[in-house]
């Protein structure tokens, strides 16, 4: 039940802010479209010098591939981002304390406040993609089966990634922005505008441990090429990313947590 009460507490606060649905159709405008326009005057008009990067990217569907992309990265970084977000809502509200105080698991604290921002966080990025197919309206293949597994296994893998964060807000008070623009930063190594076969080799090491970069190769194996296998080894990847970094995560938020209660952190002030 408690954590029924806390998945409802995302939108109950959005439902105080009129501007939710207007502010997520304009991450269209601002993380999506200035990425796929960018696509368009690199490819050239009547995309006259598309096929470097087709050679690169293995499509010629050049919109749909950075759009995917780009809106993956607002997924990642407000799903990833949402359990920490709703964390520091709560404090600066002054109810933090409150809830931190209910005789309820940690875990249903976690997976209350968790869902709650998710939700939050898929609605804008299906208002995000929805706004940019509407207006560049590229060609897409969908196979509901393969999309659904990459979308829940892509939700868990950046939940549980972003439960490490949620802990350093949990200590630091106010560490949301370091939190998001560390999110933002995961996109130079996931490729969301380009094939990561671009980087160094290091750097694509260093994506394979991310769970955006398989987030985005399983939307564009299923939503781009139709390549069932290759959505279904993102999802296998994605869990078990989710699978380690839900471990660490639970261990090091339950260790601030108890700090924070030490401290007296779970203010505001």
């Amino acid at each position: 039940m408690a954590t029924l009460q806390l998945t409802s507490l995302g939108w109950r606060m959005k439902q105080r802010q009129p501007s939710f649905l207007v502010s997520s159709a304009w991450m269209a405008m601002f993380a999506v479209l200035p990425m796929a326009l960018a696509a368009v005057a690199l490819v050239g008009p009547e995309a006259k010098h598309i096929q470097p990067f087709v050679e690169l990217a293995g499509t010629d569907n050049y919109m749909a591939y950075v759009t995917i992309g780009a809106t993956a990265m607002i997924w990642a970084t407000t799903v990833g981002g949402n359990i920490g977000g709703v964390l520091e809502g709560q404090r600066f509200e002054g109810t933090l304390g409150s809830i931190w105080s209910t005789p309820t698991s940690l875990l249903a604290r976690v997976a209350g406040l968790g869902a709650s921002g998710m939700s939050v966080g898929i609605a804008r990025t299906f208002i995000a993609f929805g706004v940019a197919w509407a207006i560049l309206r590229f060609p897409l293949s969908i196979d509901p089966l393969a999309l659904i597994g990459v979308l829940a296994a892509s939700t868990f893998a950046v939940g549980a990634f972003g439960l490490i964060w949620a802990g350093v807000i949990l200590r630091a008070r106010a560490g949301m922005i370091l939190v998001q623009t560390l999110l933002m930063g995961m996109g130079i190594l996931a490729g969301p505008a380009y094939p990561t076969t671009v980087l160094p080799d290091w750097a694509q090491v260093a994506g394979n441990f991310l769970p955006p970069t398989w987030m985005i190769r399983g939307l564009r194996a299923t939503l781009i090429f139709s390549d069932t296998t290759a959505a279904w080894a993102s999802v296998g990847a994605l869990l078990g990313l989710g699978l380690v970094f839900g471990v660490c995560g639970m261990w090091l938020f339950a260790r601030f947590d108890r700090d924070a209660r030490q401290r007296g952190h779970l203010e505001a002030f």
